[in-house]
């Protein structure tokens, strides 16, 4: 078993993860109902979030698993933009997911800018009270190696080891296009993730990953059984970004999938599966 989890060998482990939490009401309001109601076992906090505060007033005391999902590509940053040239653009907001990724593979990200917003983004979380045990981010900017370099000398002086790695077999066979667009990204995110080893080595991670055409799929129940049956032994990690919109109802195709996801987490049929499959559900602890 990879990471030194050598007990999980005999096991089929999956973590249930929430990214997002804090984003907005809707967000913490899906992610704390797949927590109390569906199999949901742990969560990452946007540290710039417009509902931080609620998200973590809401995981007070549940047991719920948190970590950081850094962001550095949407909203404004936690410090000052004239301080973060790089990671800015000309109105003080982060750059966006395409922009960010252009200019950390073109050389463009100041180290230090990345040090600086990184460990204010930690230290957000350590102000609210928020204990820290793993990270991952979003648009995945963590496997990006500039950004590896900066997070992972941070993580070690805090004490956090675990970290999302996207790697293993990855996403469902299948020829739609949410499947093809899917297994795309996980090849993509994991090439980039490779060339991070060498920060993160001494950190746990799960040793398959999915998550990418889930998002997508416009049922994704529907090839839950086949996957479950399938899924190797050891500990695997399914990324997932619920919300619930009740009272109100999505509008947007993003938050329509958020929904759908929402439901699929918190349906007992769903957990009906895992447990048939003898899938046993963890923490990132």
């Amino acid at each position: 078993m990879a990471d030194g989890h050598g007990g999980l060998a005999a096991v089929k482990g999956l973590v249930v993860h929430g990214d997002d939490f804090g984003l907005s009401a809707a967000v913490n309001r899906g992610i704390w109902r797949a927590w109390r109601d569906g199999i949901l076992t742990a969560a990452s906090l946007v540290a710039n979030g417009s509902a931080l505060d609620e998200a973590c007033a809401l995981a007070a005391g549940s047991g719920l698993v948190l970590g950081l999902h850094l962001n550095l590509t949407c909203g404004r940053p936690l410090l000052p933009a004239e301080r973060l040239p790089s990671l800015t653009d000309g109105q003080g907001n982060l750059p966006g997911k395409w922009d960010f990724w252009r200019r950390a593979l073109c050389g463009r990200l100041s180290a230090v800018e990345l040090t600086d917003e990184i460990n204010a983004q930690f230290d957000r979380l350590d102000g609210l009270g928020v204990r820290v045990g793993h990270l991952d981010s979003h648009h995945h900017v963590h496997l990006l190696p500039a950004v590896a370099a900066a997070a992972a000398p941070l993580m070690k002086e805090r004490g956090i080891r675990w970290v999302r790695r996207v790697r293993g077999k990855g996403e469902p066979a299948g020829s739609g296009a949410a499947a093809l667009l899917g297994r795309l990204q996980q090849r993509s995110v994991a090439l980039t993730g490779r060339r991070c080893e060498k920060y993160y080595r001494e950190m746990a991670g799960a040793d398959d990953f999915y998550g990418f055409s889930w998002f997508l799929h416009p049922d994704p129940g529907s090839f839950l059984a086949g996957w479950a049956s399938g899924l190797e032994r050891g500990r695997s990690e399914w990324m997932c970004h619920p919300a619930d919109y009740a009272p109100g109802a999505p509008a947007t195709a993003a938050e329509k999938r958020r929904q759908r996801e929402c439901e699929l987490l918190c349906a007992p049929e769903t957990r009906r599966i895992l447990e048939q499959a003898g899938i046993e559900l963890m923490t990132l602890e």
